[in-house]
């Protein structure tokens, strides 16, 4: 069994305190919250539990594969606009073919940087070996049109 709570602020009241302040303060909620929701705070705070509920489960379990009977609960904090998030559920280790099809991917991501990174090393040796020739050969450029002429034996 895993489990992680962390309170989010999600910037929106309760409706218990909607008519408050009056028919200005509910149009102000109103505003405020169809902000909230096409910025879809709720779900980016979820997601930033979950990140958090999977180094928790990677750090106690590391073999595991499999999250089951993974539940979430939201518990508002007052008319604050915090919101209490709990996720949970139990680890273990299992036939998970998604898993599978993502370690599959990350083995050939690495065996196709691998392949990349010889490449690159024989063109920097490429590189490296005709700046040497240039290294060696520049003082046997001539200089001037009187050099080309003594050169070419004119």
């Amino acid at each position: 069994m895993v489990d992680i709570g962390m309170v989010k602020r999600f910037n929106s009241p309760s409706t218990g305190n909607r008519f408050e302040t009056g028919m200005i303060g509910y149009a102000i909620e109103q505003a405020s919250d169809e902000v909230w929701a096409k910025n879809n705070a709720q779900e980016n705070a979820l997601n930033e539990v979950k990140a958090e509920f999977i180094k928790k489960t990677a750090a106690l379990y590391p073999e595991c594969n499999m999250i089951f009977k993974f539940e979430s609960e939201f518990r508002e904090m007052g008319s604050t606009g915090n919101v209490f998030i709990y996720l949970k559920g139990t680890a273990s280790v299992g036939n998970n073919k998604g898993m599978e099809e993502v370690e599959k991917e990350k083995n050939r991501l690495t065996e196709e940087l691998k392949q990349k990174k010889e490449e690159l090393i024989k063109q920097i040796e490429t590189i490296q070996e005709e700046y040497n020739f240039i290294q060696e050969n520049i003082g046997k450029i001539p200089k001037s049109k009187s050099d080309i002429e003594k050169m070419l034996g004119n």
